[in-house]
């Protein structure tokens, strides 16, 4: 009798650790989730601010928007607390971005640093390119790095824009602890707004792959299955679907049907969990297991 219930509690506590290690995985799992659906958001944020200032005339900043009426001209600018220079109006042209100490943007997201642009030509002539870097930038206390590389390259087929873009970003979570690096090769089918500096017109398409780890951990592959759909009216990510996958297995981001809502899944091993895209935090959880 005593052997057996010994032996039985053995297998429980077996089933304990087997337990624990797979609620250690899925949290690292998720940690990764999260980190992409950060780097995604804080990409297309940085990416609205320089793509609309790279398509305004050369030496027009100070005419529209910049001085008194950056939120009030259609958002095709940036907020008042935001300063640019360029470095003159011929091409090759530098033009930078600096959000100073304290600047809230037009969606509510607080920033410092710089954005720093040089710009080989017009951005509507065919090879023409964009690089793009950063300098101190912080956004909602994230620190940002790196560098991304776009280049138009012609109308497609259906006469829309496609624009091909090279990235390598790093972003320090500095609260938690994490950072997170991030590559990235895509494309953006335009399918409104790419010749204007309006922001509210622009909507397009992003395909691509590219890969992703947190902290030193396991680097995973980024492939989009489905076109991830962009549309500045609303804030988030409408649809389409991010693959991550390593040695482990697979997850699935699925922002959608294209909707307007804050809300996106992530599902792996059968499992599926809601995230908040607002906090870029999954729903009911105060924190992982830092991997």
């Amino acid at each position: 009798m005593r052997k057996t219930v010994l032996l039985l509690s053995a297998f429980i506590m077996a089933l304990g650790i087997m337990s624990c290690e797979k609620n250690k995985t899925m949290d690292s799992s998720l940690n990764i989730a999260e980190g992409e659906i950060l780097g995604i958001t804080l990409s297309e944020v940085s990416a609205e601010d320089d793509h609309s200032v790279s398509m305004e005339a050369p030496g027009t900043f100070r005419m529209f928007g910049m001085m008194g009426g950056g939120m009030m001209s259609g958002h095709h600018h940036l907020s008042d607390c935001a300063d640019i220079t360029e470095s003159g109006t011929e091409y090759p042209r530098e033009i930078i971005i600096d959000f100073g100490e304290d600047c809230e943007d037009w969606r509510g997201n607080i920033k410092t640093g710089k954005i720093i642009i040089q710009i080989s030509d017009i951005m509507v002539n065919e090879g023409a390119t964009r690089t793009v870097t950063y300098e101190n930038y912080t956004v909602r206390g994230n620190e940002v790095s790196g560098s991304r590389t776009v280049v138009n390259k012609g109308k497609n087929e259906d006469g829309n824009w496609e624009i091909e873009s090279q990235s390598e970003m790093s972003i320090n979570r500095v609260e938690e602890g994490v950072v997170i690096n991030r590559s990235s090769n895509a494309k953006r089918e335009w399918l409104s707004g790419f010749e204007s500096a309006e922001k509210m017109d622009d909507s397009f398409m992003i395909t691509g792959s590219g890969s992703i780890s947190q902290n030193g951990s396991s680097t995973y592959s980024r492939l989009i299955l489905e076109p991830l759909f962009v549309d500045r009216s609303c804030r988030y990510i409408l649809s389409g679907q991010v693959q991550l996958t390593n040695e482990e297995g697979s997850m699935l981001i699925d922002y959608g049907d294209g909707t307007c809502d804050n809300t996106a899944t992530v599902t792996k091993d059968g499992v599926t969990e809601e995230i908040d895209l607002t906090r870029c935090k999954f729903r009911g959880r105060s924190k992982f297991n830092r991997q």
